[in-house]
């Protein structure tokens, strides 16, 4: 199935289909190539590499949020955990994420003083700590000008 996704012209894509029947035993009638041909050859521009011309993947070749997440627990984590040790790897993962977040949420200069500026605060906790040094250079220029 990866050959026939990362496909890079018809007859590599063809030879794809080919090697799927061959290992169904060329049996057209067999659900799984049946099902292919009814679903998925019919809409080989949505996901085959070839069709799919010049759009920009970066690698991602799935269109599922969810399995592009879990693609980078699965370069973490080992296919053959059991799933005891799967539950604990996971929740160190977790528990190791929100230290991250946590030290940088405390870290000294990372947020203004609530009393500095009440509007600046305000928008330090929905933006991101790029945003709002950008922002709040713009605010201080601008009352520092003597505007009012």
């Amino acid at each position: 199935m990866k050959g026939l996704v990362n496909a890079e012209s018809q007859q590599e894509y063809d030879d794809g289909k080919v090697a799927l029947l061959e290992t169904l035993d060329n049996d057209k009638e067999n659900h799984l190539y049946m099902s292919f041909m009814q679903h998925w050859d019919t809409t080989t521009d949505e996901w085959v590499m070839f069709k799919r011309g010049g759009v920009p993947h970066l690698k991602n070749n799935t269109n599922n949020r969810l399995e592009t997440k879990w693609g980078r627990v699965k370069e973490v984590v080992d296919g053959n955990f059991t799933i005891d040790e799967l539950v604990t790897m996971l929740i160190t993962l977790q528990e190791y994420a929100e230290e991250r977040y946590l030290a940088e949420f405390h870290r000294v200069g990372s947020r203004p003083p609530m009393a500095e500026d009440p509007e600046l605060t305000g928008l330090a906790l929905q933006l991101s700590d790029y945003a709002f040094r950008m922002v709040a250079e713009q605010h201080k220029g601008h009352w520092s000008d003597g505007e009012l």
